[in-house]
């Protein structure tokens, strides 16, 4: 019974840190990619397809050669992120080891994962905006241009409520992936410190293969199914559209 009451707090952890995960991950990817996307379709045709081969590049990356990367950088001695913060004169951080370090409630090697996983990640979600916004006939802007409108008001007014296909396809997509992220947070810190980026995914794999706990780790994987169910249910009847231009 101890040994079970151990196992579902460990369940109870690693959803929470999940979730965490993915609900920060979606609302940071959308802030970066929309405006950028916004941004590169702004600019002349000239450097478009330059700058969005730079900003694709990490995608193409495998993500253990992401996670070894970035851990050089939090490297607390030889880090260049320390590095950084010892010129401008402020304390350095262990961003993977240190179990008491939080920022808004969420500790800090868990925000170290989730920088490192966007930094990954935002560029496919960009190419898909750039698609669709492409896809948005120029009279339509050109008209409430003339009406009056502000650049800010066609991108809030116009431009985002005529990509909501787009919008719930990368919601839907990111969120999915997110659900499932593994590979990084294993390379970066496995878990730790304490269990405060001990993700489902990555207690999954403990149970099945390292513990040989397979009964556990199935029923963990029903766990996720139904949580992924139910978030892409709530995600497809809030965004959904019911007409196409």
């Amino acid at each position: 019974i101890r040994g079970a009451s151990v196992e579902a707090n460990l369940l109870r952890t690693s959803l929470k840190n999940t979730l965490i995960f993915a609900f920060a991950v979606l609302p940071l990817n959308l802030i970066i990619t929309l405006p950028l996307a916004y941004l590169l379709e702004s600019i002349g045709d000239r450097y478009k397809a330059l700058y969005r081969t730079i900003y694709f590049l990490p995608v193409l990356t495998s993500s253990v050669g992401v996670a070894l990367l970035w851990l050089r950088m939090y490297n607390p001695q030889s880090g260049w992120i320390n590095a950084i913060l010892r010129f401008i004169g402020a304390q350095p951080v262990s961003w993977l080891s240190d179990p008491r370090a939080g920022f808004l409630g969420i500790s800090v090697a868990m925000w170290a994962v989730i920088l490192a996983y966007l930094w990954q990640d935002y560029g496919y979600n960009m190419v898909i905006f750039i698609a669709a916004l492409q896809a948005i006939p120029q009279e339509f802007k050109d008209a409430a241009m003339i009406d009056g409108a502000t650049p800010w008001r066609v991108f809030t007014r116009l431009t985002v409520p005529l990509i909501r296909p787009a919008l719930l396809f990368v919601c839907v997509m990111t969120m999915l992936s997110s659900f499932q992220v593994f590979d990084i947070i294993q390379v970066m810190t496995d878990g730790d410190p304490g269990y405060r980026t001990q993700v489902l995914m990555l207690d999954i794999y403990k149970n099945a293969f390292r513990y040989q706990r397979l009964g556990w780790a199935a029923a963990e994987s029903f766990v996720l199914f139904l949580v992924v169910m139910g978030v892409t249910i709530i995600q497809m009847r809030f965004l959904r559209t019911e007409w196409e231009y």
